[in-house]
């Protein structure tokens, strides 16, 4: 008797340690670059796949984040364009001080006012480029958060939602046996 009771109780543990988790990290989600990814599988998820795995209420504040990501990028091009225009500006101004400080001759002696260059204008053009350049950065950088923290959000709860399945070995309504939690 004392042989059975053992065999039954390492069976018992045998069973419970080697016993499964089924978990759904591959459908767990995360927020990388601006879209939706599942975790394991690095796969991105599209509109058409959003539309099946969001409720409602999750599948409009992904589309609102998705048109506030969509938005964002021309703005960030045209600051980018527009700061690399402005330090264009600035290497032109100090290339021609440079320049000046180097060949006076040229330009009619240090003293004589007509003779001086205009890249002082290259400065002045410079700074209103960089100032022009943060019209877009700003609604940009807002557009960007916003879309980070809403898709944030939508990973959040979609991952609090979607609960772990469990195989394990214990008690049921017959007796003991395996147990598919959900």
């Amino acid at each position: 008797m004392k042989k059975i009771l053992t065999l039954l109780f390492l069976l018992i543990v045998s069973l419970s340690s080697i016993s499964q988790n089924l978990s759904n990290d591959v459908l767990n989600l995360e927020r990388r670059h601006g879209n939706l990814r599942y975790s394991k599988t690095n796969e991105k998820i599209d509109m058409t796949s959003a539309e099946q795995i969001f409720n409602e209420e999750q599948f409009a504040v992904y589309e609102k984040a998705m048109r506030q990501h969509k938005v964002s990028i021309p703005l960030w091009c045209i600051t980018g364009t527009t700061a690399g225009v402005s330090t264009f500006l600035l290497y032109e101004g100090i290339r021609g001080h440079i320049y000046y400080n180097n060949h006076p001759e040229e330009f009619g002696g240090q003293g004589r006012p007509g003779g001086t260059p205009m890249y002082g204008v290259f400065y002045i053009f410079s700074a209103i480029g960089y100032g022009i350049s943060l019209i877009p950065a700003i609604p940009a950088t807002i557009l960007t958060i916003q879309s980070h923290r809403n898709l944030d959000n939508i990973v959040d709860s979609y991952n609090v939602n979607s609960n772990d399945a469990s195989l394990n070995f214990g008690a049921t309504s017959n007796g003991v046996g395996l147990v598919l939690k959900f």
